[in-house]
């Protein structure tokens, strides 16, 4: 698994957790979403930011906006306590990789983060992936 592959999961992950938890307080429209990997492999890798439409039945059930992948990613514990949203993930494949995360979400904006760790071969590396979260306005036709 790459670092672009860890970056989607991270994004996805946000995606996930922010619209599942946040219905009542999250807003309906295009929202933009940043991810930047910190760790060893991280070293010049530039921040990731994705746009995505969050519709009121996206926001109802989220399983609706998370990108299907390539189904080696499993999120699990998925908590809400108030405004943050906690959760556990687990992937397998050539690199499995194990996770948790926690968003805290308001209306407008969400931060958080994942602390990840991957196995390669015989070698076991850690990152953390930090989220930032916008509404941009309503979503585009």
């Amino acid at each position: 698994m790459n670092l672009f592959v860890f970056l989607t999961v991270a994004v996805s992950a946000a995606a996930f957790t922010s619209a599942h938890a946040a219905a009542p307080n999250m807003r309906e429209g295009l929202w933009e979403v940043t991810a930047q990997v910190e760790g060893p492999q991280a070293s010049g890798v530039k921040p990731t930011t994705v746009q995505h439409c969050m519709t009121q039945n996206d926001l109802k059930n989220p399983q609706k906006i998370v990108p299907a992948g390539n189904g080696e990613c499993e999120i699990r514990d998925h908590k809400v306590q108030g405004n943050v949203v906690s959760w556990s993930m687990i992937c397998k494949g050539k690199a499995p990789l194990t996770g948790t995360g926690s968003i805290t979400f308001g209306e407008t904006t969400y931060t958080g983060n994942s602390t990840l760790t991957v196995t390669r071969g015989d070698r076991t590396e850690k990152m953390v992936v930090r989220y930032a979260g916008k509404y941009v306005g309503p979503c585009r036709k």
